[in-house]
């Protein structure tokens, strides 16, 4: 739970920074979660985009690990010290530009629920697609 807490507190903080004029419209456009058996591996991918009006500086993407879920390779994402958030770096996305995010995941469950959300520097006019 406090994990979920921590990740919350992280989006209503990118919410305030969006009350500001301008900025950079990121959106999550998809999530996949590739099905397995327990204690199969599986993937979790994340395609973020930038509806512009100006790059978003700093964007990183939070994916939101359930109790059971371990990961097994994480590209460019630093795992948090209890594990239950997978924060990955995307670096500045220009206007009209996607990014990808991708996870190997193991899971204790079949269909466990793995949530991500897409933060930037750059204030977001419109805060409420970027989780999923």
């Amino acid at each position: 739970m406090l994990r979920f807490a921590s990740a919350l507190a992280v989006f209503f903080g990118a919410l305030a920074a969006s009350a500001d004029t301008g900025g950079a419209d990121l959106a999550i456009r998809g999530t996949q979660l590739d099905l397995a058996r327990p204690r199969d591996t599986f993937g979790f991918s994340v395609v973020v985009a930038n509806n512009g009006p100006g790059p978003a500086r700093d964007a990183e993407v939070v994916v939101l690990l359930p109790p059971g879920v371990a990961v097994r390779s994480k590209e460019t994402c630093k795992l948090s010290r209890g594990g239950g958030l997978a924060r990955c770096a995307l670096g500045t996305i220009n206007a009209g530009e996607t990014r990808g995010v991708f996870l190997l995941l193991v899971s204790a469950e079949r269909q466990p629920r793995v949530s991500a959300i897409v933060l930037s520097e750059t204030p977001d006019p419109d805060a409420s697609n970027n989780m999923r």
